[in-house]
């Protein structure tokens, strides 16, 4: 299901948003708990207060470890859409501030956050070795609306014998 209404950016996300990636960049990077899809996470834990990556933090310490989660997976792809999927995250096919995806730069994907748009142009944070790497209008793969969530099903009252 994707998002084709995607809400306008909310004056308050993005001041939440600044602070996030202040203090992700004041933080070392670390394989399997400070990284680009488990930066995702974290921004959805931050705004939602639950963590759709628990089953993932700490299953790898090493680029090498990366690599064997990410075949698992069949690809960063996979395992992002899998992280956006244990949120209940919405797909949207226009990210506003806020919203997190995987983009692509240079023909490699990345997990990354929507931080708005200059001059037309879609801007977004992706957590790298160096700190968080703001990137203007790269290519996007993927998105999820931070604010739209997918409905619970009602829960069934006496349930069926």
């Amino acid at each position: 299901m994707i998002a084709v209404n995607a809400k306008p950016d909310r004056p308050d996300t993005k001041r939440v948003l600044t602070s996030f990636l202040i203090a992700k960049s004041s933080r070392p990077f670390e394989w399997g708990r400070d990284d680009c899809s488990l930066m995702l996470a974290d921004w959805w834990l931050r705004v939602h207060g639950t963590d759709p990556a628990d089953w993932l933090r700490g299953a790898y310490g090493t680029a090498e470890q990366k690599d064997a989660v990410l075949l698992q997976h069949r690809g960063l792809q996979r395992l992002v859409t899998r992280i956006a999927r244990e949120a209940g995250a919405m797909r949207t096919a226009s990210p506003n501030t806020g919203d997190f995806g995987l983009i692509a730069v240079g023909g490699r994907p990345y997990g990354a956050i929507c931080t708005g748009r200059v001059t037309g142009k879609a801007c977004w944070a992706a957590r790298s070795e160096t700190g968080v790497t703001f990137l203007t209008n790269p290519r996007i793969l993927r998105a999820w609306s931070i604010h739209d969530v997918v409905p619970l099903a009602p829960a069934t009252v006496g349930g069926a014998d």
